[in-house]
């Protein structure tokens, strides 16, 4: 029983008339009705749903912020980050953590230990 509690769950099992339960398929578009909205481009939906056009513009957009960066970086105004002949060198983190923090994170490891 707790398999079949676990399957339903999951959406592995299904339940003819069930709403909690029932298969994920019934949550779709017919198939026809996509095929048409599809070809008539009425999808309405945010991303391109053509993925090589989705990739050139996430492509195009991935080269703008590396250009981006790379006129930063020789411009020299990248915070923390220093790029010379030597090569590409950034200034680590400080640490963020609240000194209060630390007790109650000894208080944890101590009832661990």
């Amino acid at each position: 029983m707790s398999e079949l509690k676990n399957a339903l769950r999951s959406g592995d099992v299904s339940v003819i008339g069930s709403r909690q339960f029932k298969d994920f398929d019934e949550y779709l578009m017919p198939r026809a009705t996509f095929d048409t909205h599809h070809r008539e481009n009425r999808l309405g939906l945010a991303v391109e749903t053509s993925a090589t056009s989705y990739l050139d513009e996430r492509f195009e957009r991935l080269r703008e912020a590396l250009d981006e960066t790379a006129r930063l970086a020789a411009a020299g105004e990248l915070p923390d980050v220093e790029l010379n002949d030597k090569g590409l060198k950034i200034t680590p983190l400080d640490d963020a953590t609240p000194a209060e923090a630390d007790v109650p994170t000894q208080q944890v490891y101590d009832l661990i230990i």
